[in-house]
């Protein structure tokens, strides 16, 4: 038996970004709702020093995750117990044909970057590059 799923296209967006002495978030205006589930930060290799990441505005050099120079980062949301999921509204729908009484179904949240609340700094402004992969099948 073969499945027939309908295919999507990713769809990224790739953007420099200048990170400052001062905690610069790396898009202010990607909340949650941007569907953000995964992103890279690329620090050239010709960049002098490292970036570093941070959950708030205070991030510094010594509190923020090193992202040295010549490296991509990836960071992820790993989404592969969602396939589960997708059965709860047949198997709701057995069960209340079964038991003869309805189920409410389970509100599973989807997780997602806030990519105005992760925030980079530098010694010294410091050219990067960010790509923001959107999830695609919500």
């Amino acid at each position: 038996m073969q499945v027939n799923r309908p295919l999507l296209k990713q769809e990224f967006t790739t953007f420099p970004l200048t990170v400052q002495t001062t905690g610069t978030p790396v898009n202010a205006n990607m909340g949650i709702t941007a569907m953000v589930d995964s992103f890279m930060i690329t620090v050239p290799a010709g960049t002098a020093n490292s970036v570093f990441l941070g959950g708030d505005q205070g991030v510094t050099i010594t509190s923020g995750i090193e992202l040295l120079a010549g490296t991509t980062v990836q960071f992820l949301i790993n989404h592969d117990g969602r396939q589960q999921y997708e059965l709860q509204a047949p198997l709701i729908d057995i069960a209340t044909i079964v038991a003869c009484r309805d189920y409410i179904p389970e509100a599973i949240p989807f997780v997602v970057w806030d990519m105005s609340s992760i925030f980079l700094v530098a010694v010294a402004p410091t050219a990067i590059t960010v790509a923001i992969f959107k999830a695609m099948y919500i």
